[in-house]
């Protein structure tokens, strides 16, 4: 029974995770030798002057933080595009692939902004997010 209950558990988090993002329209807007990084373009919301939209880092291999091993990450990242800065709002890591597996834990903590380094990773998805929202 409790292995029922336990399943019916995982089954209705994972269904509550896609309706979540049924209407995702996720973007590749990098590749590394690393992994993979998408935009979902139909979460782009306009906030008082700030953009906000999901961002996904996929790995090719295994990451691991604090013994703690991962293979994807799910952002909600807040942008400044007037003043090229970014932000993380909220992060949560997945155990495979594109989401896959278990959430392994979530971070609701509010990062501070930070202008975003030339060419990279972060110059590109504030060039993506600003660009396709105009």
């Amino acid at each position: 029974m409790k292995k029922l209950v336990s399943g019916l558990i995982v089954i209705a988090l994972f269904s509550l995770q896609s309706a979540a993002f049924a209407d995702s329209d996720w973007r590749k807007y990098s590749v590394t030798e690393e992994g993979e990084y998408y935009l979902d373009v139909n979460s782009i919301r306009k906030t008082g002057g700030l953009l906000r939209a999901w961002s996904m880092q996929d790995f090719k291999k295994t990451q691991v933080w604090d013994s703690t091993r991962y293979k994807s990450i799910l952002e909600l990242k807040q942008f400044d595009c007037e003043n090229e800065r970014s932000r993380t709002i909220q992060f949560t890591v997945f155990s495979q692939n594109l989401r896959g597996g278990i959430a392994l834990f979530t971070s609701n903590e509010e990062e501070e902004f930070e202008y975003v380094t030339p060419d990279s990773r972060g110059a590109h998805l504030l060039k993506s997010v600003c660009n396709f929202h105009r």
